[in-house]
């Protein structure tokens, strides 16, 4: 492939990346939140975007760490005394306002979907703490779909109801909670609730696992679902992401005050001069 040609490429990818990304993000939200999906839809759509976002921020990375060697390549070489006539390195430098304001954005956005969003690290950590919860067995009283018809018919929402009455030292207790963060479980898509009717079907025993000082506190359920591994992959992304954009904010900060404090000297010795 010639130069020329991986310029183009290049160029192209830099025009696409934006509404790829975009498109990617929309297509992830999509397979969620779209009514009119199968699931078999929602599925292929879930497995096309989260790889589509996941490889253009790895590439974004990559590409800003290159050009970030490439300009300290240059700058090292310009200290060294060459190139001192370079209009590009002599060129004024600005205060990167914009990039400190847009890096602790991202890095805080992606913490708040590690730390702040329910389904995130909270998910992550109650299950794992239920899943060590000792556990005794249980009966399913209550299962149906509950329907929630929202503002709209097309945007009705389906979620699975397990009531399940359970024991613990002789008193009796009842929990409606199939895994941390039921709420989450608001699907457009009726196949999971059947699903989950039909695995705790009433009179179902079940383990349920429940806090040994509150045992109130009951799942049935203690694995983590996938989608709480994307929002703290995503999260972390996103925070390393601002991260390095910081740092580059402090560089080129560092750049300026080194630039302003040399132009200083130089003025300095001129007027001596004279």
């Amino acid at each position: 492939m010639s130069v020329s040609a991986i310029e183009i490429a290049i160029k192209l990818y830099r025009r696409l990346w934006s509404p790829l990304f975009a498109i990617a993000v929309l297509g992830l939200i999509g397979a969620s939140e779209l009514p009119f999906l199968s699931d078999e839809e929602r599925s292929v759509l879930r497995w096309v975007s989260l790889p589509l976002i996941i490889f253009l921020v790895v590439f974004r990375l990559i590409e800003a760490a290159v050009q970030a060697k490439v300009q300290l390549k240059w700058e090292a070489t310009f200290k060294a005394g060459r190139h001192q006539k370079s209009k590009t390195i002599n060129k004024k430098r600005e205060f990167p306002a914009a990039l400190y304001l847009i890096s602790v954005l991202v890095a805080a956005l992606g913490l708040s979907l590690i730390f702040l969003v329910p389904a995130g690290y909270q998910s992550h950590l109650l299950q794992s703490r239920a899943s060590n919860w000792p556990y005794t067995m249980g009966e399913v009283i209550r299962a149906e779909v509950v329907y929630d018809e929202g503002f709209d018919i097309d945007d009705r929402k389906v979620q699975p109801q397990i009531v399940t009455q359970y024991f613990v030292n002789d008193r009796k207790y009842i929990t409606r909670e199939i895994h941390f963060n039921q709420s989450s479980s608001w699907r457009f898509s009726d196949s999971y609730a059947h699903a989950m009717t039909k695995k705790y079907a009433l009179g179902t025993r079940v383990r349920v696992y429940y806090k040994p000082d509150e045992p109130y506190v009951a799942v049935l359920d203690t694995s983590v679902d996938w989608f709480t591994y994307f929002i703290i992959l995503f999260g972390a992304v996103l925070f390393l992401l601002g991260a390095y954009w910081f740092w580059l904010s402090l560089r080129d900060t560092y750049l300026i005050i080194a630039q302003l404090v040399s132009n200083l000297r130089n003025k300095h010795k001129t007027e001596n001069d004279h």
